[in-house]
Order: C-alpha cells, then sequence, then structure tokens
C-alpha cells in the first residue's frame, strides 16, 4: 500500500508538471518590450541580426525555469514585428538573445519589438 501512494504522488507529479508545459505552449507569452534592449542590429555575413538583452526577469511560479524560449517575426506593411517568447526552459534561462534574419531585412523600413498587445510596440531600427 505504501509503494501505491508513493508511486501514485509521482505520477501525479509527473502529470502535473507535464500540464503545466502543456499550457505553456498553448498560451504563449511575449516578453513586454519595455524590458528589451536592443544593442545592435547588424549585418552580419550577409545575414542581418539583432542582438540585445532582457532587463527584467520574468516573475512567477517556476520562474527560474522560464526564459527566453523563441521568437515570432512578422513583415507587414515594410515593417517587421519581433515577438520574444518566454516558457519553461530545461536549462538556465537566457538573457541575451541574438535573432538571425537572414536577408529579411533587405525589404523592410522599419523593426519593431512587441508583447502580447497590439499597443506593446517598440520601435529599435529604421533604414536610414
Amino acid at each position: 500500500m505504501k509503494k501505491f501512494i508513493i508511486m501514485a504522488s509521482i505520477v501525479t507529479i509527473i502529470a502535473f508538471l507535464s500540464l503545466m508545459r502543456f499550457l505553456n505552449y498553448i498560451q504563449q507569452q511575449y516578453i513586454n518590450p519595455e524590458y528589451i534592449v536592443v544593442d545592435k542590429v547588424e549585418l552580419e555575413n550577409g545575414e542581418w541580426v539583432i542582438k540585445g538583452q532582457i532587463t527584467e526577469p520574468y516573475t512567477g511560479f517556476l520562474s527560474n525555469k522560464v526564459g527566453f524560449s523563441g521568437v515570432d517575426i512578422k513583415i507587414k506593411n515594410e515593417s517587421l514585428y519581433i515577438k520574444l517568447q518566454y516558457g519553461i526552459v530545461s536549462g538556465r534561462p537566457a538573457e541575451q538573445f541574438g535573432i538571425y534574419l537572414g536577408t529579411k531585412l533587405d525589404r523592410v523600413e522599419k523593426v519593431y519589438l512587441q508583447g502580447n498587445q497590439t499597443d506593446e510596440v517598440k520601435l529599435v531600427w529604421y533604414k536610414n
């Protein structure tokens, strides 16, 4: 009976952690641009690169395992919108990021960072 209780507890904990990870993928969250600093936008070996850092760590449940986990990119009306995602990560959360865009910036006039809301935008680069 004691082994059954221990096994049931372990299965419950694993199921809970799996559910948390699954919910995190379903509900994408983006880092507010207010907490992102872009250090440079440059052409590196024929490819556009945006490098920067996240200044405010995510605080919440499992915060030591929540960090930069991906990026969504959208081009609209000669503007590039970048949304940095955060989520549960397996290692130490990254504070710095590098986004390799290939030649996408050849076609745009402005680059914006965007958060969860459409009004959470920050201009980080424009063509001279």
